[in-house]
């Protein structure tokens, strides 16, 4: 029996250390893995959330941002497309200009009018024909019609 008491001594020492090392072994990872008391925890969710926020506010103002940036995208294209539109009808109209200037350089040459362009009063000129030994200045007011425009133009040549 003395040897049975030994040997259950023996085992139970043995099982106690085996159970401290064990122990301390839990200690020491629990230590690692200490997880924060309330206040730490509360503390730390606040600071996630604040964080959160301030991302939102980012994301908010980006968005605004980005929504400005359209517009004026959109205002650019529509200007560009005037500009591109006012440049095709300027180039029609540079093409139509020696053929206008010729026109006009024709039908003084055969009308023996000389035109002032920069007349206030309606449509103006100089009429002269050498062969008739004829020089008359001329100016139509604006508020005629054509019709009676053209007719005085006629009396003035004749």
């Amino acid at each position: 029996m003395a040897e049975m008491t030994a040997a259950f001594d023996s085992r139970r020492n043995n099982a106690a250390s085996k159970v401290a090392a064990v122990t301390s072994t839990l200690d020491e990872r629990q230590s690692l893995l200490r997880l924060p008391d309330e206040e730490e925890h509360a503390k730390h969710v606040k600071d996630r959330q604040h964080k959160i926020e301030d991302v939102q506010q980012e994301i908010d103002v980006l968005q605004i941002e980005a929504r400005s940036l359209s517009d004026q995208q959109k205002l650019l294209e529509g200007e560009r497309r005037q500009l591109q539109e006012e440049e095709q009808r300027l180039s029609l109209l540079d093409a139509q200009i020696p053929k206008s200037r010729d026109e006009l350089s024709l039908f003084a040459h055969i009308s023996k009018i000389k035109w002032d362009a920069d007349s206030q009063q309606g449509v103006a000129g100089i009429f002269s024909d050498p062969s008739r030994s004829k020089i008359e200045t001329f100016s139509l007011p604006s508020d005629l019609s054509r019709f009676d425009q053209v007719n005085r133009l006629w009396k003035i040549i004749d």
